[in-house]
Parts: structure tokens; sequence; C-alpha cells
């Protein structure tokens, strides 16, 4: 279970890092496009909510704990 555990970590936090690089993506293209109004500064603003998104699953992931019962 100890494979397995590791696993599951290593998962939660490659989604947090690409959670994260992926709404820091997202501050750049809003960033970018803060002038002009147009459809890149939505597609910033989703990347930023994406990014959220899968952070929270990452978070989510992170919490799962497998043990092998004994009865």
């Amino acid at each position: 279970m100890a494979i397995l555990n590791s696993l599951i970590a290593l998962i939660a936090n490659g989604a947090k890092i690409g959670g994260t690089l992926w709404g820091a993506w997202g501050v750049i293209q809003f960033a970018q496009s803060f002038g002009e109004n147009g459809p890149e500064m939505k597609q910033g603003i989703w990347k930023i909510v994406a990014g959220a998104m899968v952070i929270a699953v990452g978070v989510a992931i992170a919490k799962i704990k497998l043990s092998m019962g004994t009865s």
C-alpha cells in the first residue's frame, strides 16, 4: 500500500503544480490583454478558473489514503 500512497501523493502534487502553472499562464494572458477587452481577456480568466479547479482536484486527491485492513 505504501507504493500506492506514494503514487497518489505524486499525482496530487503533479495536479497542484500543473494547476498553478495553468493559472499563472492565465494571469499572464489576462494581463497582456487588459487594455483591449478582447477574447484573450476572457480566455485568461477561464484559464485562471481552470487552474484553480485543477488545484482543488489535487488537494482532494491528496486526502486519499489507502490502508490494508486487518481483521
